[in-house]
């Protein structure tokens, strides 16, 4: 007999300022997010501001992480590459 088993995170949307940012998070973390909906509007405005300057600092750092791994790669690919320079190679004295 198998069971099915309950998800473990649960999808919640939260609406920024110039969009929507779905999170997918354990449901203790999913219910302090729905409080957002539940505060006046000052108070909601401005973990709605938080939450947003968090979102787009991660997508910064995020990207930079992901360049400087691709950067790191390339040189090492760099060094891989035999390459010599073009024409006859000069003499070396003995």
């Amino acid at each position: 007999m198998t069971e099915t088993k309950k998800s473990r995170f649960i999808a919640v949307d939260v609406p920024l300022q110039h969009s929507a940012v779905t999170v997918y998070a354990s449901p203790r973390i999913a219910e302090a997010l729905k409080v957002i909906n539940a505060m006046d509007l000052f108070h909601g405005v401005k973990v709605l501001q938080l939450i947003d300057a968090v979102y787009i600092q991660g997508k910064k750092d995020g990207a930079r992480d992901t360049l400087l791994k691709l950067g790191e790669h390339i040189d090492e690919l760099k060094e891989s590459i035999p390459h010599r320079n073009p024409g006859k190679p000069s003499k070396r004295l003995k």
